[in-house]
């Protein structure tokens, strides 16, 4: 009887009193298809090997900002639906060519307002990819968040393939169409609650 009751109560903990798993809620803009021209996303590859200046590479249902050669700052909105979610942390992420191509200049990159980081210059690599990424305080996130990116010199020519907002949460709040997953260890807990009952009963049939 002991046993039982033992094995019960480490059953009703694991399933009870387990913390979930964190879940991700993702907004892309774009769709990482390297500026339209099949770039490889990562940094430091050359631009002119794929596109050329003032192109226009965008595709149907793509972003306005993105996959196209424009002049001066840019700026759109990430939209998304976070219900009872909590948030843990966020992060922005931009994959970039031509951006701030002397070194005396900067961007300024802003999440709701409020600066998130810069885009440093960088002398000699106008044509160079990038990706950048910074971390965006949750206190920032509304569920539709303006992005600026403010550059130097209205004349700074420069291409933008996607955005993407990735925001950690603790997953508990079921929507977005996630479910919370227990975590690990209270997955084993409750597969040795369920072992212990097994055993008790296969003890009481002998």
């Amino acid at each position: 009887m002991r046993e039982r009751r033992m094995a019960a109560l480490m059953l009703a903990i694991s399933l009870v009193v387990a913390p979930t798993a964190m879940a991700e809620v993702v907004s892309l803009m774009g769709d990482k298809d390297g500026f339209g021209v099949g770039c490889p996303i990562e940094s430091g590859r050359n631009y002119l090997d794929y596109g050329a200046y003032y192109a226009d590479y965008r595709g149907a249902g793509d972003p306005a900002f993105t996959d196209k050669w424009l002049l001066g700052d840019q700026s759109w909105t990430h939209g998304y639906s976070l219900g009872s979610i909590t948030s843990l942390s966020a992060s922005l992420e931009i994959f970039v060519a031509g951006v701030e191509s002397a070194a005396a200049g900067s961007a300024d990159v802003r999440v709701g307002g409020t600066s998130v980081g810069t885009v440093p210059g960088l002398e000699g690599g106008y044509d160079l990819t990038r990706i950048l990424t910074f971390d965006v305080a949750v206190s920032l996130l509304t569920g539709s968040d303006p992005v600026v990116v403010d550059v130097s010199s209205e004349m700074d020519g420069w291409i933008i393939d996607y955005s993407q907002l990735t925001i950690e949460t603790d997953g508990a709040g079921g929507t977005n169409g996630m479910t919370p997953i227990p975590a690990p260890g209270a997955l084993l807990l409750a597969g040795f609650g369920l072992a212990c009952l097994n055993l008790r009963a296969t003890r009481r049939a002998v």
